[in-house]
């Protein structure tokens, strides 16, 4: 999905407890068990990239046709979505699917857009690199070690935690301090030989699972896991304020 900021005048600004506030939080063995579903519907899907730019988003879902609509912008499962997309474009941001990575980057363009990766283990080591070189922020979802090196060296995998319960942010990121305790983990960072500036999120037994940092033309940021972007859970905790300050 590309996300683009508003081709008008409108303010980003996000009203958090219409998406936000959470009542009945789960039992942790219930994550637990929704964390192992949702990494099982991960491989038939391939790729969703979402990117944000001047009022365009765009998703790369591979391969076609899809089998399923993990993380879909036009998704309406409970792993699709369609939510956080209905949320962006009420917002002036347009969302586009495409199942190629190569109409991705065309529609990144000269720069301002934002390339939102969901499944980049599936993705070739060509594929990521190009990807890595687009003038655009890049965020990576659940990534594998591959995609790591070829996105962001440095950045090594520590574990991979089950997501039994809210997470706190404890960090200085903006976006992330606004947004609160949110459903994060997943995939755990070790963080090597980040670039001056790197904040790193959402400690799991001591290894953050979110990290955002700027290299030169860009913003990087690693998510990892995608429960908080899904229908199912964006109304939950500081899910739909973490995704809105990430990607708008």
């Amino acid at each position: 999905m590309t996300v683009s900021p508003p081709t008008t005048g409108t303010s980003t600004a996000v009203n958090w407890p219409d998406v936000a506030g959470v009542t009945g939080a789960p039992t942790a063995s219930r994550h637990c068990r929704q964390s192992r579903h949702w990494r099982q519907w991960r491989l038939p899907l391939g790729l969703i990239a979402m990117i944000t730019l001047g009022g365009l988003a765009i998703a790369i879902l591979l391969p076609a046709p899809k089998t399923n609509d993990y993380l879909d912008p036009a998704g309406t499962s409970q792993i699709g979505t369609h939510a956080l997309t209905d949320i962006l474009a009420e917002r002036g941001h347009q969302v586009i699917s495409t199942y190629s990575p190569a109409t991705a980057l065309a529609a990144a363009g000269s720069g301002g857009a934002t390339i939102v990766i969901t499944s980049p283990g599936l993705l070739t080591v060509p594929q990521l690199t190009r990807l890595s070189l687009a003038p655009a922020d890049i965020v990576v979802v659940e990534p594998d070690q591959t995609a790591l090196t070829v996105l962001s060296p440095g950045i090594t995998i520590a574990g991979h935690a089950s997501i039994a319960g809210p997470v706190q942010p404890d960090c200085t990121l903006r976006a992330a301090r606004l947004a609160g305790a949110a459903d994060v983990g997943g995939t755990t960072l070790v963080i090597s030989q980040a670039p001056v500036g790197a904040v790193s999120c959402y400690p799991v037994h001591g290894s953050p699972s979110l990290l955002r940092y700027s290299v030169p033309g860009k913003v990087v940021t690693i998510l990892g896991s995608g429960l908080a972007l899904s229908n199912q859970f964006l109304a939950r905790y500081g899910n739909a304020a973490l995704a809105l300050n990430l990607l708008a």
